[in-house]
This record gives structure tokens, C-alpha cells and sequence, in this order.
């Protein structure tokens, strides 16, 4: 926890930046990273009245307890880095809320065991079928790749979510993935994410600045990953 002054601080910054008050938010104070974050989204989201995504927020935090594959990062890390991301590329968004929904929940199935019909429920059909999408092994059933990334390149809000999940896996794999591992992340980016955000962006053109945004910075961080990976072989 952190004192009650520091939470109501990192409120006020962040529901100034969600109005676009901008000029009255250029404020600095620090906290532990985890919680800095998740208090930033909360009340961003409160400033644009993205209500049901803030339900989604808490939601997913109360499943996502536990730490990730490093061992030390806060499991819910990921959620809120890819939100963080998303936030960044809002304005070419046809369903902006919708999307940072499913960024909230789109691993609450496949690790909680989650229903969709529970999601569709509190969150909206667009949310629980992007979230469904988003989706690849539930209940002992696996989806095939691509049969799972044809599907997600024929929605507007998997499409995103999906490009946006994966730069933040890739961002995160050093040092915890082995070599294989991250040559496998690699190879599946090449051969089914980028083209199925090519895919997307010619069906939703209205979203064409976010999927070129999401494969540009996918090429660079293969390209970046494939350096780092002669360097050590090289060494």
C-alpha cells in the first residue's frame, strides 16, 4: 500500500491527463512501479469515462495475482504495459474502450477459466468475442494457428489487442526465455502476426495508423532481438 497523499496525487496527475489537461499535469512523484501504473490507468481511464473499462481493471487484478515468468514482476505487469501501449494509439481506434477492455482481460480465460458467457454478461459481445478470439487454448481445446490468427485478423479489437500483446512478450523475453524460445516467438511474429495485422489493416482502414504503428515496432524489436542474438554468438 501507499499513503493516502501519494494515491490522491497520482489520482489528480492522471485524471488531468485523461480531461487533456495537460499543462496542469506535469507533475513528478514516485512510488513502486507496479502500483505507479496501475493508479495511472485507473484514473485516465476515470477521465475519459471509460467506465467499463475500469471495471474490467479491477476485475482482471483480482485474478491476476501471481508473478510472471521472471519470477519477480507482478503477473498483472502485463495488462497494464499493454494498456499503456494502447493508450498511445487510442485515437485510431474504432471501439478505444472495447479494445483496452480486452487488453484487461484477454488471458482471464485461458489461465482463471473464466466463460466467455460470464464475460459477455459484464462486459459487452464485443468484448467477450474478442476476448474469445484472443483466446487459443480453453478447457483442454487448442486452436490451430491459423485458424487462430485468421480469425483474430478478421476483428477490429482482437486484431489490435493481439499485435499489442505480442510486442509486450517480446519486449519482456531476454533473460527469460531460452534461445529457442524466443526464436519460436520470432518465427510465429513473422509468419502469422504481421500478416495478420496486414490483413486487419486492409479490412479496417479506419485503424490503418494503429496496425502500421503495432508492425513497426514489432520489425524493430526482431530486428533489435536478432542483433542481440549474433552478438552472444559471436562473443
Amino acid at each position: 500500500m501507499i499513503d493516502p497523499k501519494t494515491k490522491q496525487f497520482i489520482a489528480m496527475r492522471y485524471w488531468l491527463l485523461g480531461r487533456n489537461y495537460h499543462e496542469h499535469a506535469d507533475l513528478k512523484m514516485m512510488t513502486d512501479k507496479y502500483t505507479k501504473q496501475f493508479i495511472a490507468m485507473r484514473y485516465w481511464l476515470l477521465g475519459r469515462n471509460y467506465y467499463l473499462a475500469l471495471d474490467a481493471l479491477e476485475y482482471a487484478a483480482q485474478l491476476h495475482t501471481g508473478k510472471r515468468k521472471d519470477g519477480a514482476t507482478q503477473e498483472y505487469f502485463h495488462q497494464l504495459s499493454i494498456g499503456r501501449y494502447v493508450k498511445s494509439i487510442v485515437t485510431s481506434l474504432e471501439h478505444p474502450e472495447e479494445t483496452l477492455t480486452t487488453v484487461f482481460l484477454h488471458d482471464v480465460p485461458e489461465d482463471y477459466g473464466i466463460g466467455f458467457e460470464e464475460i459477455e454478461a459484464r462486459f459487452g459481445v464485443l468484448v467477450a468475442q474478442a476476448v474469445n478470439l484472443m483466446t487459443k487454448k480453453f478447457r483442454g481445446y487448442r486452436k490451430g494457428d491459423a485458424e487462430y490468427y485468421r480469425e483474430i485478423a478478421e476483428n477490429k479489437i482482437a486484431s489490435v489487442t493481439k499485435g499489442a500483446d505480442r510486442i509486450h512478450n517480446i519486449q519482456t523475453m531476454i533473460g527469460v526465455f531460452t534461445y529457442d524460445k524466443q526464436k519460436e516467438y520470432i518465427e510465429e511474429t513473422e509468419t502469422f502476426i504481421i500478416p495478420a495485422l496486414k490483413a486487419a489493416r486492409r479490412r479496417f482502414p479506419r485503424q490503418e495508423p494503429a496496425y502500421e504503428n503495432i508492425q513497426h515496432v514489432l520489425i524493430s524489436q526482431i530486428e533489435l532481438l536478432r542483433a542481440v542474438h549474433k552478438a552472444q554468438v559471436e562473443a
